[in-house]
């Protein structure tokens, strides 16, 4: 069978692709590798796998993006995790090949951060004050110049 046409799927993963932009509270650093990952993608979406962050301390996480106009967010319990399916398509934009994906991870380690989940999230029962939030850029394009 030889290459079809249609989305991409990247062999070797592009760090540049996926970028922290944002971590709130500010004193803390993100992720080592975002939990997230590149299933396939054109130049209208990707499709993105969330992957489970390597914590005793996290119950929950919410990720909210946009998918054609509206916001969306999909709520995922660390109890439940391996009978869930974790992919999701996002957006790109018209103007600039890129997606921008918030993670509002829910870990106790972490203090009053101040930090709300969007009511679109619908956090039932709303998950206490320790909140961090991730903010990502997602590319639509590769940004690892391809081997020749």
């Amino acid at each position: 069978a030889g290459p079809t046409a249609g989305p991409t799927t990247p062999d070797d993963i592009c760090p540049e692709d996926i970028q922290i932009i944002h971590v709130e509270p500010e004193d803390l650093t993100g992720p080592d590798l975002p939990p997230l990952i590149i299933k396939s993608r054109d130049l209208s979406s990707v499709v993105l796998k969330l992957t489970k962050l390597v914590s005793t301390t996290v119950s929950k996480v919410f990720v909210e993006f946009v998918n054609g106009y509206a916001r969306q967010c999909l709520a995922y319990d660390y109890l439940e995790w391996n009978t869930i399916d974790t992919d999701f398509t996002v957006q790109c934009m018209q103007q600039v090949p890129l997606s921008i994906v918030t993670l509002y991870v829910v870990d106790d380690s972490v203090p009053n951060s101040g930090v709300v989940i969007p009511e679109c999230c619908h956090a039932d029962p709303p998950p206490g004050s320790n909140i961090v939030k991730y903010t990502f850029k997602i590319y639509c394009v590769s940004q690892c110049p391809e081997d020749e």
